[in-house]
Order: C-alpha cells, then structure tokens, then sequence
C-alpha cells in the first residue's frame, strides 16, 4: 500500500517523458535545407550595371574618338556605333541554410548563398566591325534569418520571414548590406520534404529545394 503513490509517480513520469518524445518528434527543432533560386535582387541590379556600364563606356570611347579625329583631320570620326547586343548567362542562385526553433513558432538561422553570372556584350559599328567585351560576376550571400509559421502542421507549413546580412562581390571586391523578405514559404512533408519560397530583395524571387529536420 505504501508503495502506490511511489509507483504513480513513476507512471506519470513516464507517461511525461513519452509526450516530450513524441513532440519533439513530431516538430523537431533544427532544420538543414539545400536550394535553388532564380530571378534575384542581385542579379537584377547586376544586369542594370552590366547594360548601363557598357552603354556608358562605348559613348565615351566614341566621345574621345571624335575629339581625337577633330584634333587630327578636323572632323568627327566617320565610324559609328550601330547597335549594342547584351548576351547576359545567368546561372541562378545555390543556396544552404541552418534554422532552429526558438519557440513553437519562430525559427532563427543562417541561410548563404552563390551566384554566378557571366556577361557577353558586342558592340557593332558602322564599316561593319565588332567589339566583344565579356565579364563575369561570382557573388556570394550571407544572412541572418527569422521566420514565423502561422501554419505548423506534421506535414505542412506555411511561414514567412526577414533576412538581413551582406554580399560579396569577388571580381570587384564589392562588401555592401543586404535583405530579403521571405513573403511566402511552403513545406511539404514531415522529417524530409520540400519546401518553396516567394521574396523581395536581393536573395531569389522563386527558390525550391530539400528539407531535412532533425
């Protein structure tokens, strides 16, 4: 008789234990994700560069060319510029993110990623010659990420979030500031799934890709 509440209190113990296992099964607490992205920030804002800076650079180089000619036979250059042709590659953004729950519903981690980019630019002009430029941009992303899931189902969620941070330019050795908002996310499965996002800034318009929690 003695020994009943000892043995309820082992019970309930379990009984405790077994629930926390279950929910922490059931909504694991870390999450490692591997994505794809397109139409980013970045790459809008390089493409203006791109297009703009050769724009810029064929007007003065055929600025100087005419100062030079009037110098020399007194006159502007006969040779003109006809067209500018921009041929920009553009790889998409590979990304990698870390997340964990701080709570219930609100998520924190690190998200990078890499995007490459290569440009073609050929200039024709007027004695039916051309001029190919070509550059290549690699950027790298870092950021700092938080999300809510309003919808936190075994096998679905629905969250959205702010990520602030830098990029990194290699070729101009470019540090600057950046954010993304993530308007909309999707998961879609329980331990291994796949997920899609919707944002604004400079991370991907579009992303998709795996999901592992754990």
């Amino acid at each position: 008789m003695t020994n009943k509440p000892l043995f309820l209190l082992l019970f309930l113990l379990v009984m405790k234990l077994q629930m926390a296992f279950s929910q922490t099964n059931a909504y694991p607490r870390r999450e490692f994700k591997l994505g794809y992205g397109v139409a980013s920030g970045v790459e809008g804002m390089a493409l203006i560069g791109n297009v703009l800076g050769t724009t810029i650079g064929v007007a003065i180089t055929e600025g100087v060319g005419d100062y030079v000619s009037i110098l020399v036979n007194g006159q502007p250059q006969t040779v003109r510029v006809t067209k500018i042709e921009n041929k920009p590659t553009l790889y998409g953004s590979f990304m990698v993110n870390y997340n964990k729950f701080v709570a219930n519903r609100l998520s924190l981690g690190i998200q990078g990623s890499y995007t490459p980019m290569f440009f073609k630019n050929t200039v024709y002009y007027s004695n039916n010659t051309t001029k190919v430029y070509s550059d290549r941009l690699d950027i790298t992303q870092l950021y700092g990420r938080f999300d809510f899931h309003y919808i936190k189902r075994p096998r679905f969620q629905m969250y959205s979030g702010l990520m602030a941070g830098g990029l990194y330019i290699k070729q101009n050795d470019i540090l600057d500031w950046a954010f993304h908002a993530n308007l909309l996310g999707f998961r879609f499965g329980q331990s291994r799934a796949l997920y899609a996002e919707f944002g604004l800034g400079f991370s991907s318009f579009v992303s998709a890709g795996y999901s592992a929690r754990f």
